[in-house]
């Protein structure tokens, strides 16, 4: 693998994990998304 495949790897990965995250809070607690 070179650098542009381990950061484009890295890249999908996180904005995969942060759009779970998001749509599991938002699920889980309507109320505290709203707070913040």
């Amino acid at each position: 693998m070179n650098l542009y495949e381990v950061v484009g790897t890295l890249g999908l990965l996180v904005v995969v994990a942060l759009l779970i995250y998001m749509a599991w809070t938002i699920k889980k607690m309507p109320e505290e998304a709203e707070k913040h």
